[in-house]
């Protein structure tokens, strides 16, 4: 049973008494005692600093990374400090320019502080490119052009994988690991000719800017309405399953709720999590599960995944719900050990 902090500090000074009581069972001169009790006080103030030291330094990033992740401006400001993957980004702007790209600078800014942002314009064919030079991560290239109703165009070879909603106006193609000529042909290849701006290289920065805000705003908005989604719908399925408060405590955990909402990665976690991820039977057929997400919508996926993938769990439907959107419950149930 996890104890409150103050029976903690309670329990602490007990024992620092039983070792003081049993130090002055063997130690006779009352200095030397004094001095062995002082010691112990002073390891264990020492321990807590620097327990409370490796907590700061875990929790403070993670704390600027999430106020960074709700900051919808972005502010890009000139930097001179030194490149983290000084080759690669030398490298990419080399091709940058000899095809034509003109170098505007180097940037920073609060939502990218380990990042050097490197942006590059060529007027002329209405394309701008983005390096990200990140720090203790590779160095990705992103190609973009902007169109006269608003939309944009991207082709990047970043390796972080896309778990954020994208909105259909500004559409990306990942290459990762792709080389930057690769990135760049296949961007030149595929984009759309009608309707593109030719900006000026004052007005990248800008443009930059904008879509970063429009990307984040969108972003915010979509994982809101999700969590309200995902919500309501485990509200409702309670409310219809009738279950016993001790029934919902012993089967909570494995409960899956299934709507077309879900992105292919979230579809693939809430499979995983639910199946035993030392099933060979599993392990062998991952490739297929993947290939079921990405090719058909969430609810339909998941009923084949639940009828063709032979692993130790099973999946029971128990539900369907209509509201506030179209959704099928399922129940895992895992083999009794």
């Amino acid at each position: 049973m996890k104890q409150s902090g103050g029976k903690t500090i309670r329990l602490w000074i007990t024992r620092i008494l039983i070792i003081a009581l049993l130090l002055a069972a063997v130690i006779k001169s009352p200095t030397a005692f004094v001095a062995a009790l002082a010691g112990i006080i002073l390891a264990v103030y020492l321990i807590w600093l620097w327990i409370k030291w490796k907590f700061w330094r875990i929790l403070s990033p993670l704390s600027d990374i999430g106020n960074a992740f709700r900051e919808v401006t972005l502010n890009l400001q000139k930097t001179g400090r030194p490149l983290y993957n000084p080759e690669p980004v030398q490298a990419a702007l080399e091709f940058l320019k000899q095809n034509g790209f003109t170098v505007l600078g180097t940037f920073t800014a609060k939502q990218f502080s380990n990042a050097n942002i490197v942006l590059t314009n060529h007027a002329a064919e209405g394309i701008h490119a983005l390096i990200m030079d990140i720090q203790y991560l590779s160095v990705t290239t992103e190609f973009c052009s902007r169109y006269e109703d608003g939309k944009t165009f991207t082709c990047s070879n970043t390796q972080l994988p896309d778990v954020l909603p994208r909105p259909d106006i500004h559409p990306i193609t990942r290459l990762p690991k792709a080389e930057v000529q690769a990135v760049f042909d296949q961007f030149k290849a595929t984009r759309p000719q009608s309707g593109i701006c030719n900006l000026k290289d004052e007005e990248v920065q800008a443009q930059v800017e904008s879509l970063y805000g429009e990307l984040k705003s969108y972003q915010l908005e979509t994982i809101e309405k999700t969590v309200k989604t995902d919500a309501q719908l485990l509200e409702n399925f309670i409310i219809a399953s009738g279950w016993t408060a001790i029934e919902w405590h012993r089967k909570q955990h494995d409960v899956l709720i299934i709507h077309d909402n879900l992105k292919d990665y979230d579809l693939i976690s809430k499979f995983e999590d639910a199946v035993d991820d030392e099933d060979e039977q599993y392990k062998k057929r991952k490739n297929r599960v993947e290939s079921v997400i990405r090719n058909h919508k969430p609810i339909e996926a998941f009923q084949i995944l639940s009828a063709e993938i032979p692993t130790k769990t099973r999946f029971r439907k128990i539900h369907e719900l209509t509201e506030p959107i179209p959704a099928h419950v399922y129940l895992a149930e895992k083999p009794k050990e």
